[in-house]
């Protein structure tokens, strides 16, 4: 009942990872919010705090109050990766169908939180080329239901969209790390080396055309309709979204 969308990533690494990797959005467009909004936003932090446990948040930083050629931090909801649900590592081929019933396959968090967080900074400690890692969460959907772009679960009966917190569509999904030590721990960009960056909106809440144009460029495509919509999407296959399904895989 609560699981609303469940993302999926399966890779392979060209690259291990020398540092902490982080899961989760970046909001490259944010507007500023009402107080009402701000204290509502609080709220539901605690509330997806009581399920995932440790992760960082910034509101970011609005471009206009910084100095010339400074950078900014965007606004930023990662977590450390044990707040995935499940997560599977396989010899290469041997993998599981991702659009499959995985329900018998990994590890999951509900199978103990102690024991799970343990095996999972195992597997991160002897990441390897030559394996294949596959890693699920839907957990806080039961909040964040990025179908209808809207917060539920905080209020009872009630649901917020997600622009009264001052986000617009697209949502960035993405996997990093930060290398090497900085003194500024805000997660800048530029410090940023990525291993999963994909845009996602959902059909009902689609981005302006502008915004969509500069994603997928010029192609005469107009948001105007669900259809249209989700026949730009499924020609793109760097991007995927969320359309009224229980599920989104990437």
């Amino acid at each position: 009942r609560k699981r609303l969308w469940e993302i999926r990533v399966q890779m392979r690494l060209k690259q291990v990872p020398s540092s902490k990797l982080y899961f989760g959005i970046e909001l490259p467009d944010c507007e500023a919010a009402s107080t009402t909004a701000r204290q509502m936003k609080a709220v539901l932090i605690r509330a997806i705090q009581g399920v995932i446990g440790d992760f960082y948040y910034s509101d970011g930083e609005d471009p206009a109050e910084a100095k010339p050629g400074e950078e900014v931090e965007p606004s930023t909801f990662v977590m450390p990766l044990w707040a995935f649900d499940q997560f599977v590592v396989s010899e290469v081929g041997e993998e599981p169908e991702i659009t499959g019933d995985l329900s018998n396959v990994g590890m999951r968090r509900s199978d103990g939180l102690k024991a799970y967080v343990k095996e999972l900074q195992k597997c991160v400690e002897h990441f390897s080329k030559d394996k294949v890692y596959t890693f699920c969460i839907w957990g806080v959907s039961q909040f964040l239901d990025c179908i209808r772009w809207e917060a539920r679960g905080i209020f009872p009966g009630m649901a917020v969209n997600f622009s009264r917190f001052g986000l617009k569509p697209p949502l960035n999904i993405a996997i990093y790390e930060m290398p090497g030590d900085h003194p500024d721990a805000r997660h800048l960009r530029s410090r940023k080396r990525y291993y999963l960056n994909v845009a996602m909106w959902s059909t009902l809440q689609p981005p302006e055309k502008k915004k969509l144009e500069e994603l997928i460029g010029s192609q005469d495509v107009v948001p105007e309709t669900r259809q249209t919509t989700a026949q730009a999407l499924r020609s793109m296959d760097m991007f995927a979204c969320c359309s009224g399904l229980t599920r989104a895989y990437l």
